[in-house]
């Protein structure tokens, strides 16, 4: 199959400007985790432009509240066009009844479990409309992103890395908690230091939500990291 996955930008005419704009890595996990006998294209609107002449067999969308419309657009142009639409992301995984109205199927929570399991059955012509994993990722067992794949590596040299998901918090505002728990959970120590070398860059953005959730914790890839020379950004509360 031709396999699509697509971050949709929040509005073609007016992209977020570049010192604005924060790498994502969902999508190169994804990938990541598709079958080898894929052939697989990664499309981040914010970085490039979607040649919507393409025929995928399968679309992937991940999507945000704000670039929902968007997504739903490509989404419904993909399916006319006879392509199967499978939508995941924050905003789908609290709006499914909402994203499955533009979509064959759609993923609730973190799609890591689920998603050899979605690319199977699209692949052999059955698809169910929600996948859902019963149990949070097991992020031992989370594959390196293809950092390969898609225009992320154009962004300002900054590589999106991850150590942890979760947050204690649960803040009206906030999905994080209600998608990822809040039960900080970690990746292991070695999972992050070869993500690093992998990458090849000497700056990084942390995209934990909370960095510093589990304090004891992040000491420890703080210590792992030092000797790499790298330099870092990320977010935590101000507790």
């Amino acid at each position: 199959m031709k396999v699509l996955l697509v971050s949709p930008c929040q509005d073609v005419a007016r992209k977020t400007p570049g010192a604005l704009q924060i790498p994502e890595i969902a999508l190169q996990v994804i990938a990541a985790l598709t079958d080898e006998r894929h052939d697989v294209r990664i499309v981040m609107e914010e970085f490039e432009g979607l040649d919507l002449s393409l025929e995928p067999d399968l679309v992937g969308l991940s999507l945000m509240t704000a670039n929902a419309p968007r997504g739903y657009g490509i989404a419904d142009h993909f399916r006319k066009k006879g392509a199967k639409v499978v939508i995941g992301g924050m905003h789908a995984s609290v709006l499914p009844e909402e994203a499955l109205r533009h979509a064959d199927a759609v993923v609730v929570g973190e799609g890591e479990p689920v998603w050899p399991e979605v690319v199977a059955d699209a692949a052999a012509g059955k698809l169910r409309s929600l996948y859902r994993s019963e149990e949070p990722a097991d992020l031992t067992k989370v594959p390196h992103p293809r950092r390969d794949l898609g225009a992320v590596k154009r962004f300002m040299n900054v590589n999106p890395l991850m150590t942890t998901r979760g947050c204690p918090y649960d803040c009206e505002f906030c999905s994080v908690s209600k998608v990822y728990g809040r039960k900080i959970r970690t990746f292991p120590l070695d999972w992050v230091v070869e993500d690093v070398k992998l990458s090849g860059r000497k700056y990084h953005l942390i995209l934990d939500d909370n960095v510093v959730g589990r304090p004891h914790y992040a000491l420890e890839p703080f210590k792992a990291l030092k000797p790499l020379k790298i330099r870092w950004v990320g977010q935590s509360s101000m507790s």
